[in-house]
């Protein structure tokens, strides 16, 4: 969806690598949407202040959120050096290229030779 004329306020936000990874996996995966980063956001804020206030009669729950915000503020990195180009294969999961890198670095960590740089 495409909005020629808008009343919105710029501003400028940053977001972790992982974050872009989503973001660009979104519009791979939907690509009728076209949908820029400010929509996105804007939806996002949405559903997370319809989330934020069911949380409202309970205090601990408030108080759970505001941990997880906290942790979520340094963001996180990317696992792969490249990002796999998310259009090659509709429909597949982002957690699915997640899961699949994580488990190639593992598979590599328990196959390498402890001892490898003791023998050069």
């Amino acid at each position: 969806m495409k909005v020629n004329s808008t009343n919105a306020v710029s501003i400028t936000f940053r977001v972790d690598p992982l974050t872009k990874a989503k973001m660009d996996w979104i519009n791979a995966q939907y690509p009728e949407f076209t949908c820029s980063g400010s929509m996105m956001i804007r939806r996002a804020l949405s559903y997370y202040q319809s989330y934020l206030e069911t949380l409202l009669p309970d205090p601990e729950l408030l108080r759970l959120e505001g941990y997880q915000l906290k942790a979520a503020a340094t963001g996180e990195g990317i696992p792969w050096r490249t990002q796999p180009d998310f259009t090659r294969k509709p429909g597949k999961p982002l957690s699915e290229y997640l899961k699949e890198t994580g488990q190639r670095r593992l598979n590599k960590l328990l196959t390498t030779d402890p001892d490898w740089r003791l023998r050069q």
